[in-house]
């Protein structure tokens, strides 16, 4: 079962992964009718853990950003920087402002709280502060 739920996590936060129904993930990633069970098994627990969504339609997607996201920050040569978080979500990255970065430097595992900075080109916008 450990197997499988990495397997779905890998697909799913691939940069490619579009969202589809439990039964087209494990075609893509070529579950055999025999495993199917395991696989079901396996895709609950994640959801039961938040790590994956049902959403709209029954299509599968990582949860949306929380409120708090722990992660380990990269910082850019001109003061920004993002944390990279450790459980993936939806959204990816989270952009952290040269005024709210508390000086953190890359490589840090930090926590941030999450400001939503509102709708770009259809997709909800998220800033972060290093706390």
């Amino acid at each position: 079962m450990e197997v499988f739920k990495r397997e779905i996590l890998k697909h799913i936060t691939s940069r490619d992964y579009s969202p589809v129904k439990l039964s087209a993930l494990a075609r893509s990633l070529g579950v055999d009718d025999n495993d199917y069970p395991e696989f079901k098994t396996a895709f609950k627990e994640l959801r039961r853990m938040g790590r994956v969504v049902v959403g709209p339609k029954n299509l599968i997607t990582l949860p949306q950003m929380s409120g708090r996201v722990i992660g380990t920050f990269r910082a850019n040569p001109k003061g920004f920087g993002f944390v990279i978080p450790m459980e993936p979500n939806s959204h990816g990255d989270l952009f952290v402002g040269p005024r709210d970065t508390a000086g953190a430097m890359t490589g840090d595992t930090v926590s941030a709280r999450v400001q939503r900075k509102g709708v770009r080109d259809g997709q909800m916008r998220y800033n972060g502060v290093i706390e």
